[in-house]
């Protein structure tokens, strides 16, 4: 339901709780019991790897929450149109500037969980090799003679981004990785 049709009550809770929970460690024990961190820390990684910077993580924007019947609300990708060398705006770096994922990058627990996940997610995107998938549609797009004006020069566009991007990732992730937690996070929600 759109947020204004529905019951707000767990969601303002929810709210609550994050800006009653102060940054550091244990920030993510705080909130266990109402995030679904494992796909949190998944969806902060697949913004960074695409390069989706206009989203909740770091835009603080374009939000599709999500209250499982679990009662953990997940949040869904959204806007994934601007990614992938898109030349709307600035990439999406690892860290981001909202409240769940600067009290995260705080935490050191939390913030070894989101490397990990990351390290798990850039091996499986470098395995399922993109730069192929892209060739295949490609060529399928091309085949059914379905290609548009400038299709083709984005196509070398994307394709030399995949390309680039599965060089740069594990050494932006090495990089993260060594920076460790955030700890001027309780500066910045001041």
């Amino acid at each position: 339901c759109q947020f204004s049709e529905c019951d707000t009550t767990r969601v303002r809770e929810l709210e609550a709780l994050v800006l009653a929970t102060s940054p550091g460690d244990g920030f993510k024990a705080a909130l266990s019991d109402w995030i679904d961190w494992d796909a949190f820390h998944r969806f902060q990684c697949l913004s960074w790897m695409i390069e989706t910077p206009d989203d909740y993580i770091h835009a603080l924007n374009n939000v599709v929450l999500v209250e499982r019947t679990d009662g953990k609300f997940q949040f869904l990708p959204y806007s994934v149109d601007f990614s992938f060398d898109h030349d709307w705006g600035p990439s999406a770096d690892l860290p981001g500037g909202s409240l769940l994922a600067l009290g995260c990058q705080s935490d050191t627990q939390c913030w070894d969980d989101t490397i990990a996940a990351c390290e798990s997610l850039v091996d499986a995107y470098a395995s399922a090799n993109p730069a192929a998938m892209l060739d295949s549609i490609q060529a399928e797009l091309e085949q059914a003679n379905m290609l548009r004006d400038g299709d083709n020069d984005r196509y070398a566009l994307l394709r030399e981004g995949l390309e680039r991007r599965l060089t740069e990732l594990p050494a932006e992730l090495e990089l993260n990785r060594r920076l460790g937690t955030y700890t001027n996070v309780a500066n910045l929600l001041d």
